[in-house]
């Protein structure tokens, strides 16, 4: 490490030039020992060892063959390295643009959690929103924007940021705030981003408050179903027809309306929760509601975590969740 250049060893050069390691030499029956510095821009990054339990002389040609190997087995490491350096700018770029601060409002209790795909620097453009709206109103948002890599985590957190911005201007419903966000979506990156997308809002109208219901409100742009569990714990998927994605056309999109009663919690999820390359997604959309009825416990988080743990984590793609537990007001 320190000379930066390759030592070939024989049994008796070990033993004279490291006689403190006579022992070791012994007990790991070290015959030959090759020893090859890996190096990167002139620094020593690391050492290529190779042992041989029999006694021998490496020929010129075979040593130049260790050195070479050495040199490829630098450019691997560099990469790997390279690779982690990108993967943890990517993830901190994600994280920093998912909401930490939930609104927690009106009897509503939001939890979220977001867990990154095991996959080497699969870096994807799932996110999840709570927006207070000025007048008291609490708008929910889960989204996927195509791809899995650093520009499709950019793409994410610009949708995010018009998204909030187009809600705050204007008091839309969720189908309207969709068609504004598809008019700005070819421009945000001077091409189309294509991108699922759904947006709900938890209404209330005074006769509401005194029966203890409210209405959820939504709109969905290609993205998976909610699902409602109710305080008993069955659950069902809120099944309305899905409007085209974000980024494939201008088409006008439709609210679906549910009365949400007290007690009941609401589910939104990206697709890596429940896809699976040897199953379809309806059949993974329905197992996610046959075990949704953890969410009826008194722990919602325990029981986000409890569905993640159930469905093996994240695969080949991240997982963001978002669930609401509509108490019982006043």
């Amino acid at each position: 490490m320190r000379q930066g250049s390759p030592r070939f060893d024989d049994a008796t050069s070990l033993r004279t030039n490291f006689p403190e390691l006579m022992h070791r030499w012994e007990v790991a029956n070290v015959r030959y020992l090759a020893t090859v510095p890996l190096v990167a821009a002139g620094v020593t990054v690391g050492l290529l060892t190779m042992v041989w339990h029999e006694d021998l002389e490496l020929s010129e040609n075979q040593r130049a063959m260790l050195v070479s190997l050495a040199s490829y087995s630098t450019q691997a490491l560099q990469r790997a390295l390279l690779l982690a350096e990108r993967t943890t700018a990517a993830r901190t770029l994600q994280q920093s643009m998912l909401t930490t601060d939930l609104p927690q409002r009106g009897g509503l209790e939001l939890v979220a959690r977001y867990v990154a795909a095991h996959a080497g620097d699969q870096v994807g453009g799932d996110w999840y929103d709570g927006i207070l709206l000025p007048d008291g109103t609490t708008l929910l948002v889960i989204g996927d924007v195509s791809g899995h890599d650093v520009t499709a985590a950019a793409e994410m957190g610009q949708l995010r940021i018009a998204l909030r911005a187009l809600a705050v201007d204007r008091d839309d419903p969720p189908a309207q705030l969709l068609d504004r966000l598809e008019s700005v979506v070819d421009n945000l990156r001077g091409k189309a981003i294509l991108a699922s997308c759904l947006v709900a809002r938890v209404e209330q109208t005074p006769p509401a408050r005194a029966a203890g219901v409210r209405t959820l409100r939504w709109a969905n742009a290609g993205h998976p179903p909610p699902i409602l569990v109710a305080a008993d714990g069955a659950a069902r998927v809120l099944d309305a027809e899905p409007d085209l994605l974000l980024g494939v056309g201008s088409a006008r999109r439709s609210d679906h309306v549910v009365e949400v009663p007290a007690g009941s919690t609401l589910l939104l999820y990206t697709d890596g929760l429940v896809e699976r390359r040897d199953d379809d997604l309806d059949s993974g959309i329905e197992r996610l509601r046959a075990r949704a009825s953890v969410l009826a416990g008194p722990d919602l988080g325990a029981g986000l975590e409890s569905l993640i743990a159930d469905a093996g984590g994240a695969g080949s793609d991240d997982v963001a969740l978002l669930a609401v537990r509509f108490h019982a007001q006043d």
